[in-house]
């Protein structure tokens, strides 16, 4: 679910670790947290570009 909803999401690391820190501090495991910062910084528009340009 997390992965699902973090696709339209436009972000960096830097800007997702505050949004991360307050879903962990209410409760989400640390796993799905994981997962839905990695999806959020490679599923961005120009990470997907990319792969579908160099495929």
């Amino acid at each position: 679910m997390a992965v699902i909803l973090d696709v339209p999401l436009y972000a960096n690391v830097s800007g997702l670790l505050p949004v991360v820190q307050v879903l962990v501090a209410k409760g989400i495991h640390l796993g799905t947290a994981n997962a839905f910062m990695m999806r959020v910084v490679d599923l961005s528009f120009q990470g997907t570009f990319l792969i579908l340009l160099f495929n």
